[in-house]
């Protein structure tokens, strides 16, 4: 009989949160309806607003800094979604003592000390994921599953396009990575559930770029088992962003409007297939592609990997691989010569999509 009986449903995480009052503009109430997590500490230096969203949370402690809450509770794993300047020194903190990290992005870290985060967090057997929503944009597991499907035929080439506006502030040359290495991770990974690993690439990048000139442009031609990507990320003045990804195949095109990102201009996103030679309309497909579902997923993911279990979304490795990526781009731009395609698993193809 005993062999019959259900399994127990795995204990809480207990989980600490800093930036509460950020993390609450990301989660919301979601959060706490995770059954995954027991909030047991929240830090903000806004202390009062972090004690009001404690009273629906359950009541965990609330600190104004890592250090007093990690004396206070006992916690598995942190959740960093304070300002950029703190987020460093916390994800060390909590990998010193061993906890699991959820960490928000950009962490405005060069190769050689994201690496040795990377060993950290191995050398202490924790998980380390960045906190990235535009990776669990619902819209792109959606494409990536249409591609397993089989709803394009054979997959031939993609076009991914990121416009990002820009306001007053140029990006410097670390924002302007960091942004580069946010859109491969995300569109490496969709072009691969499509067309097979990455084999090499040729780029054309702007470096050195004089402040006030515009657009800021970067073009990264990816040649995959199966097929090419184009990789087109721009940065101009413009109302509204622009998120999408054309799939091509022998039997029809799906259009991937997404809806994540900084100042994302749709409420959710959009899919729609066109079938090859057809004179019908577009058909929409994808389900619930909406902001709360890619908060969700990044939640569920992160519970995942805690456990031990496989999650769909990029861990730190996968953006270290992400930015060796760049880095090879950067070198093809330079030196006007194709480069192999840095051959890291963790930019293949999502778990749920094609081989």
């Amino acid at each position: 009989m005993a062999d019959h009986l259900p399994e127990p449903h795995p204990r809480p995480i207990k989980t600490a949160i800093t930036g509460a009052v950020a993390a609450y503009r990301d989660f919301g109430a979601g959060l706490a309806a995770v059954t995954d997590y027991q909030l047991v500490g929240l830090v903000d230096p806004a202390l009062s607003v972090a004690k009001s969203w404690a009273r629906q949370v359950g009541r965990p402690v609330v600190r104004a800094s890592l250090v007093e809450l990690l004396a206070d509770v006992d916690a598995s794993a942190v959740m960093i979604w304070s300002d950029e300047a703190a987020r460093g020194d916390e994800m060390l903190l909590s990998l010193d003592q061993g906890l699991h990290v959820l960490v928000k992005a950009p962490l405005f870290l060069d190769l050689p000390h994201l690496r040795e985060v990377v060993s950290l967090a191995r050398h202490r057997s924790a998980a380390l994921m960045p906190g990235c929503l535009r990776t669990a944009d619902p819209a792109l597991a959606a494409t990536a599953r249409a591609c397993s499907a089989g709803s394009v035929g054979a997959a031939t080439h993609v076009r991914a396009e990121w416009t990002v506006p820009r306001n007053h502030d140029e990006p410097g040359e670390a924002e302007w990575y960091d942004l580069l290495a946010e859109f491969v991770l995300c569109s490496v990974r969709l072009c691969s559930a499509a067309l097979g690993p990455a084999v090499s690439l040729n780029a054309d990048m702007d470096e050195d770029h004089p402040p006030g000139s515009a657009p800021r442009i970067a073009n990264i031609v990816v040649q995959h088992d199966h097929g090419r990507a184009v990789l087109h990320l721009s940065h101009q003045r413009r109302a509204v962003p622009v998120e999408q990804y054309f799939v091509h195949g022998d039997e029809g095109v799906l259009h991937c409007l997404a809806a994540e990102g900084r100042g994302a201009g749709l409420p959710h996103g959009r899919i729609t297939l066109t079938r090859a030679g057809s004179s019908a309309p577009p058909v929409a497909v994808g389900g619930n592609l909406g902001r709360q579902t890619a908060a969700d997923a990044l939640l569920i993911a992160f519970a995942s990997a805690v456990r031990g279990g496989p999650s769909p979304l990029p861990d730190m490795e996968a953006l270290l691989a992400a930015y060796e990526f760049v880095e090879a781009a950067a070198v093809s731009s330079r030196e006007r010569v194709r480069m192999p395609a840095p051959q890291s698993l963790p930019l293949s193809a999502t778990p749920d999509a094609p081989r």
